[in-house]
């Protein structure tokens, strides 16, 4: 009588272990977002910036553009805190975040949001800027040198 109570008892367990994970992983489910619909987003939101740069709304594009991009280093920075990536990651992913740091750098991060101001800047802060001896011809690049001539110049400024 025994042997039957364990098996019953071990049974329902193995029942009840099954279906708590098939009803915790459908839970999971709906708060996962596909990737088609990440791409699908992001889409849309490069519809809504080209139909203000075709309306001639730049400064609403850049405002837009900005806030995307800002909100994205606010997603990196948290999950740079909950769980850092691995060395050769964060090598790549710092490689590429480089350009972010630079272009802040021209244009520091303003959003009504202090607390995604509070993490973009001390995540930016760790990453390399551009290097002193780079021949970059790119946007970004000629952004900074242009920041750069502007600080040289305020700095090196004859007094009157």
């Amino acid at each position: 009588m025994n042997i039957k109570k364990v098996i019953v008892i071990a049974v329902s367990f193995i029942v009840g272990a099954a279906a708590g994970f098939l009803w915790a992983s459908n839970a999971f489910k709906k708060f996962e977002i596909a990737k088609e619909v990440d791409v699908a987003a992001q889409a849309a939101m490069d519809s809504v910036t080209l139909a203000q740069l075709r309306l001639n709304q730049t400064t609403n594009a850049i405002a837009d553009l900005e806030n995307r991009m800002d909100i994205s280093i606010g997603t990196l920075a948290i999950w740079d805190q909950v769980a850092p990536p691995s060395a050769e990651i964060l090598k790549r992913r710092d490689r590429w975040l480089t350009s972010v740091k630079v272009y802040h750098q021209s244009f520091p991060v303003q959003n009504e949001d202090t607390n995604l101001v509070a993490l973009v800047n001390p995540f930016l802060e760790k990453i390399a800027g551009r290097s002193p001896t780079s021949t970059c011809k790119g946007s970004v690049c000629q952004l900074d040198d242009l920041r750069l001539a502007a600080l040289k110049k305020a700095t090196n400024s004859e007094p009157k």
